[in-house]
């Protein structure tokens, strides 16, 4: 029940149709004096359309997968959805509620994070992506994203933060393992005595130092995507095509071959290379891209 600065009493209850049906109504009540006697006057409203609006946003409220959250400008939660509240450790949301009273050392691994959320937050209005780590009820991190948006009433004043969380735990895991597997694969590579490259449709994408210093080039810069078949000497050039032709087509060919390559000032020296084709997974949509590496040696 509300009851406002006029004396208005507003409530919401049950009426029963004819029929027998429940329909859920809105019920304005006055006071007022109607020849000298103290006289009641209501009027009624049907509010099956807005209970239904209410229960399909409660809906999807309660069965997103991604966390939904609204926080004071004070950083005590004020509401939060079941994902919200499971991604962050808590059995339930009436116990996260209860027990987040301070999310700035509470939820944040770094406060420093926090403040410059509610920076950006305080200059763009909204935030979207904003990647940093929380504290779960366990004190175990976890690496999320932001997206938020400040609420503000009538007067400009802040009345509260809301907006949704995803966890990117794992996706921030397979990217660390990606980098540390990059740092090995350059760590085995660049100090290698044997040459090696990887190409892409023709194309060098990658030589370590001992290609490049092979082949006469002083940086890898000039390497760029340099077609592979350059590379070879005129009389070598039709045997690797056809090479490159059988893999493609995935017919039998041998891997180890010996050919005579061409220097970038013109000169040639004899090569035995080693050629394999190889699968790699990259980007966020898990592409698969095919390279062929080569493993030179004089």
């Amino acid at each position: 029940r509300k009851l406002l600065a006029d004396g208005c009493l507003i409530w919401e209850g049950w009426h029963v149709a004819k029929d027998g049906r429940r329909i859920p109504v809105e019920v304005n009540t006055h006071l007022v004096d109607l020849d000298g006697l103290p006289t009641i006057i209501s009027s009624v409203r049907d509010i099956s359309d807005r209970r239904e609006a209410e229960r399909r946003y409660r809906d999807i409220f309660d069965g997103a997968l991604e966390g939904i959250y609204q926080t004071s400008v004070e950083g005590k939660a004020i509401t939060a959805n079941p994902a919200h509240a499971k991604m962050l450790g808590y059995d339930s949301v009436r116990e996260y509620l209860s027990e987040m009273t301070d999310s700035a050392h509470q939820l944040w691994v770094t406060p420093a994070a926090r403040a410059e959320f509610l920076k950006l937050l305080e200059q763009q209005e909204s935030v979207r992506g904003y990647e940093c780590q929380l504290k779960r009820k366990d004190g175990s991190a976890i690496w999320v994203s932001f997206s938020g948006r400040k609420v503000c009433g009538s007067d400009g004043r802040i009345l509260c933060n809301e907006g949704f969380i995803e966890d990117i735990t794992a996706r921030k895991k397979a990217e660390q393992e990606l980098q540390a597997s990059e740092a090995r694969f350059r760590a085995l590579t660049e100090g290698a005595p044997v040459a090696i490259s990887m190409s892409r449709n023709g194309r060098i994408v990658y030589a370590n130092p001992a290609y490049i210093q092979m082949f006469g080039f002083q940086k890898a810069e000039e390497l760029s995507g340099v077609s592979t078949i350059d590379l070879f000497a005129p009389r070598s050039r039709e045997e690797f095509q056809e090479r490159a032709q059988r893999r493609e087509q995935g017919l039998p060919v041998s891997q180890d071959f010996e050919a005579v390559g061409r220097r970038a000032d013109g000169s040639e020296f004899p090569m035995r290379l080693a050629v394999r084709a190889m699968q790699f997974v990259e980007g966020p949509d898990r592409k698969s891209t095919r390279l062929n590496s080569s493993h030179l040696g004089i």
